[in-house]
């Protein structure tokens, strides 16, 4: 949610937290899946495209004789890398669901999954959220 909400808001805040989680891996969860955790570091690299170009065209529209800027390419370009971060992030629900479905079916399989504790918490959102179950 925090990249959603820097992104829509315009912060200038969002290559350092990008930064932050391409070199501490601070966004990646507790996805046992690899390719999951290389999509979300992916996408931290997409946003370091993203944002510097977004304050470009924003500077440029502002002040256009102060900073003489191709605004309508850099908004292009921006979009470019915006557009990667969603086909990423498409890909890496899917992969997150498929994680998601095999965890299921292992607590199927031990017993340990029935109808009365299947929607028990819903703050258990990523693997390792929840750690007791009955």
């Amino acid at each position: 949610m925090y990249r959603v909400t820097t992104r829509l808001g315009g912060s200038p805040f969002g290559l350092p937290s990008e930064l932050d989680n391409i070199i501490n891996s601070s966004w990646v969860g507790g996805w046992k899946d690899n390719v999951i955790r290389r999509c979300v570091i992916l996408q931290s690299y997409t946003m370091l495209g993203y944002y510097p170009l977004e304050h470009a065209v924003w500077a440029g529209t502002i002040a256009p004789k102060l900073f003489p800027l191709d605004v309508a390419t850099l908004s292009r370009l921006s979009c470019v890398f915006w557009v990667l971060w969603i086909v990423i992030d498409i890909y890496a629900t899917h992969r997150r669901w498929q994680e998601l479905k095999r965890m299921e079916t292992k607590l199927k399989m031990n017993g340990s999954l029935t109808a009365n504790n299947k929607v028990r918490d819903s703050s258990c959102m990523l693997p390792g959220d929840c750690l007791s179950y009955p």
